[in-house]
This record gives structure tokens, sequence and C-alpha cells, in this order.
């Protein structure tokens, strides 16, 4: 069993796997019991929507873009129902480095601009973070790299 993850060039998101390996999940595991041909099929991000497909039924994180970024970054996600939320922002070691959302929000699509310098309590070395949306009932976790 291996776990593959697909990680686009600046401006793409993932949008489903291909050859031996179907869906849209992301990372995703795959049995390896012979010769397998994998690939993953991205398309251009215009748009924060475009990130959250036709998933009213489910709340999804969706890829931060610019990714990587140096001054702002936008983060959209998707509600399925309305409640309380924490989008929070985490270094490697663990340790909570910024609150960007927190509070009660509506069922539907979100998006933040989220900018750095804006933040005077968060100083970020360049690397990768991991952005974690925290809902009633569920934590989505996505990574972001920051770059100078």
């Amino acid at each position: 069993m291996v776990t593959v993850t697909a990680i686009g060039d600046l401006g793409f998101g993932f949008d489903a796997w291909g050859g031996d390996l179907s869906g849209t999940q992301n990372p995703t595991s795959l049995i390896m019991d012979d010769d397998k041909d994998v690939t993953a099929e991205f398309t251009l991000i215009t748009s924060a929507n475009e990130l959250l497909y036709n998933t009213a039924d489910k709340t999804m994180l969706g890829q931060n873009y610019p990714n990587p970024f140096c001054i702002s970054t936008i983060i959209p996600y998707l509600l399925n129902d309305p409640g309380n939320i924490q989008l929070s922002l985490y270094n490697l070691t663990g340790e909570k480095v910024a609150t960007l959302v927190e509070g009660h929000q509506e069922q539907g699509h979100h998006a933040i601009t989220w900018n750095v310098k804006e933040n005077s309590n968060c100083l970020l070395s360049p690397g990768l973070y991991f952005y974690h949306l925290k809902t009633e009932n569920e934590v989505l976790i996505n990574k972001l790299f920051f770059i100078l």
C-alpha cells in the first residue's frame, strides 16, 4: 500500500486521478500488486469556487493560491453546515502560528485573503506550513509554502 499526493505547479489545482487510479480524493492510497500507471490531472485555478466542486453536501478545504506565496494568499473552503469554525496556521512542529478565521459562519463557499505582513503577531520563516479548518464535526488539513 502506498499513499500518493498530487501537488500542482503554481496556479494549478488537482482535478482527478487517471490511469490505474480514479477519483478525486487527494491524497489517496493504492495497492501495489502489479505495475501501475497513475496520472494526476490538474486545472488552471481562476477563482476560489473552482477549487470547491459541486459538493454542497461535503465540507472541503481548498488549496491556497498562489502557492507558494510571499506576501498574501487566498484560502478557499466550503461549509456544508453553518456553525463555529476555526481556520489556523501551524508550523512543522505543530505550533499554532496564526488564527486566520474564528467564529460562526454560514453554509456555503468562503475564501479569505491572508496577508502575512498585516498580521503583526505572525513572523513566518520561509518553508512548509499546514492550515487546519476545524468545524464542529471535523478537522481538515492542507499545506502551503511560504517564500520570501
